[in-house]
């Protein structure tokens, strides 16, 4: 038995080496075969790469995260590449050299890997996907850090009220209204950082909507947050497609910051309370009565700061600790300022920004100028604030500041201004003559901006974009606008106008102007004569994407001094553009003229 057993085993040994050596035996017969299958196999598969790779592609370009198998198995694919131009190069070198009658494992060393390889391939070729990318939840990123907020009693109280009103499930849309000024946005970003770490809400998404509503771009907004493609479809499509996917989520809450007037919110793809209540709303404005007529539910003013509130506020933003005292020869003088700035938080950090280091003299005069009478013809809106702000502008230091600061103000309300735009606007108006080249130009605009943002004149703006850019507050905006419009620089004439339905009337002796139109049915002048206007920027708000204006052919014929022209959403350029001998500069933003070109 023992010996059966034993003749038994040895059999199926030879059988397994038999078998074996016949498989390393098919390495060296095989050669050219087991070559010309990797190569077919990884040819097979590079098609399957290269249409999973444009799929791919696609969903990144529409926001979309690729799921980590679809990423995984791309790299697998690249790795598998690799080795097989490997074994494939090197049989080519053999080949070429006919060295593989010498080296015979050579030979057989490079099938083997060929044949393994060509074996790998079919398995990924083999693997599908039921999907490759998944939404991006873009409202989970955490904004910006607020900086330089300092907590107010009587504002902390009004933070929690709308918090608890946010968790109350009765209540749908909340309001913040109050003076421009007095730190609505503030209060809002404010609440969206509380409500994202308290995980209150799946997505939170901010908007600022601003004077001139902007349908096509606050829906490209909402849906970026929510990691939706809007793509360039009719105004029908994306108002279904933005309702369809807020339907969808369970809680969501979408801050609309700086309303002017009353919004139709399911015109813009916003569900009502009574179709779906897991989407809340906080809308901010200086008008009560626009929150109401919109829909507002529970309302929070805010008020201007106390006594107490503006001293804290002020001596923080002057640079000293809020528990520290105040220099003794100046704070008689102080307390004068902070009273001048009447309890709004924008005047008392502008004005802190403008005296911060400032000797004793420079406070003298700015008690005398702010306690100066202010104009009878000052806007109602920026009454409060005019003289304040108009002091932190007279107070920056040379005209080339004050003049990139109103620059600035030519563009529309929440515009966030790039370095490029005002490179070209100031290169075109000939103000970098003294300048070799254009990164020294590049150069000295930026450190301008940053005495601008330091003096609190200007805002950040989108730090996501690539390139550096600016904001300017809606209230210093408009203070600006009035002294340029009023006041002028270098008896230049500036008119600016936004938010406006018709052509208004306009001077021969302007300089600058900018307009913007609400009414996408505006009707033209044939031409304007303004032979010394050297910069015009025109710009038509848009109700959908594919509306352009048409300029008549003579628009241009009476400027001929006319350096900078901007356009935006226009139709294609008029005949008389080349009567403008002096432009130096031309720039055309999302224009039909670019699909024709």
């Amino acid at each position: 038995m023992v010996e059966s057993a034993v003749i038994q085993g040895v059999g199926k040994l030879v059988e397994y080496s038999a078998d074996a050596i016949k498989k390393q035996v098919r390495y060296l017969c095989c050669y050219s075969c087991n070559v010309q299958t990797l190569s077919d196999e990884v040819r097979e598969l590079d098609i399957k790469r290269q249409s999973l790779q444009q799929r791919v592609d696609t969903d990144r370009n529409n926001l979309r995260d690729i799921t980590p198998d679809v990423e995984a198995w791309l790299r697998n694919v690249e790795e598998l590449k690799t080795r097989s131009d490997e074994i494939l190069g090197d049989a080519e070198e053999v080949k070429r050299s006919c060295v593989c009658k010498w080296f015979p494992m050579l030979h057989y060393s490079l099938s083997r890997k060929a044949l393994k390889t060509a074996n790998d391939s079919v398995q990924l070729r083999n693997i599908e996907f039921r999907e490759i990318s998944t939404p991006i939840i873009a409202a989970d990123i955490p904004p910006v850090p607020t900086t330089s907020i300092v907590s107010f009693k009587s504002r902390d109280s009004i933070e929690d009220k709308i918090v608890d009103a946010l968790k109350d499930p009765s209540v749908y849309s909340i309001g913040i209204w109050g003076l421009g000024g007095v730190g609505k946005t503030v209060m809002a970003e404010k609440i969206e950082k509380r409500v994202r770490d308290e995980k209150l809400f799946e997505h939170v998404v901010m908007v600022v909507v601003s004077q001139q509503a902007d349908i096509p771009k606050i829906q490209s907004h909402i849906a970026e947050g929510l990691g939706l493609p809007l793509s360039e479809d009719s105004p029908v499509s994306r108002q279904r497609k933005l309702h369809q996917r807020l339907m969808a989520e369970k809680g969501i809450l979408i801050i609309l910051d700086d309303l002017w007037e009353r919004l139709n919110l399911e015109e813009f793809g916003i569900p009502s309370q009574s179709t779906h209540a897991g989407c809340k709303l906080i809308l901010t404005s200086r008008n009560r009565d626009t929150l109401t007529f919109t829909g507002v539910q529970k309302f929070f003013q805010l008020q201007i700061l106390n006594e107490e509130d503006s001293w804290r506020f002020f001596k923080v933003n002057i640079g000293i600790n809020v528990d520290d005292d105040f220099p003794d020869d100046l704070v008689q003088i102080a307390m004068k300022v902070v009273r001048e700035c009447k309890g709004l938080p924008l005047a008392l950090k502008t004005v802190a920004y403008a005296l911060k280091g400032k000797e004793r003299f420079f406070w003298n005069n700015a008690v005398q100028e702010l306690e100066k009478h202010v104009p009878d013809n000052i806007p109602g809106v920026i009454r409060d604030v005019y003289g304040s702000l108009q002091f932190s502008i007279n107070a920056l230091e040379g005209k080339e500041q004050k003049y990139l600061f109103l620059l600035c103000c030519l563009f529309p309300e929440d515009h966030y201004i790039s370095i490029e735009e005002l490179l070209r606007c100031r290169m075109g108006l000939g103000i970098f003559k003294e300048l070799e080249n254009l990164t020294e130009a590049r150069d000295k605009v930026k450190a301008m901006l940053d005495i601008l943002l330091t003096r609190s004149l200007l805002m950040k703006g989108d730090e996501k974009r690539e390139s550096f850019n600016v904001r300017v507050h809606d209230v210093i905006r408009d203070v600006g606008i009035w002294i340029a419009t009023e006041e002028g620089m270098e008896k230049r004439i500036f008119l600016i106008k936004h938010g406006l339905n018709k052509w208004p009337e306009v001077k021969e002796n302007c300089n600058f102007i900018s307009f913007l139109f609400s009414d996408y049915s505006i009707i033209l002048p044939d031409t304007i004569v303004c032979p010394k206007l050297e910069f015009l920027r025109l710009d038509f708000v848009r109700r959908s994407t594919n509306y352009y204006v048409e300029l008549p052919k003579n628009f241009l014929s009476g400027m001929g001094g006319l350096r900078v022209l901007e356009a935006l959403h226009i139709q294609s350029l008029p005949q008389s553009i080349g009567q403008l001998n002096n432009l130096c500069t031309l720039s055309l933003q999302e224009c039909k003229i670019f699909e024709t070109i």
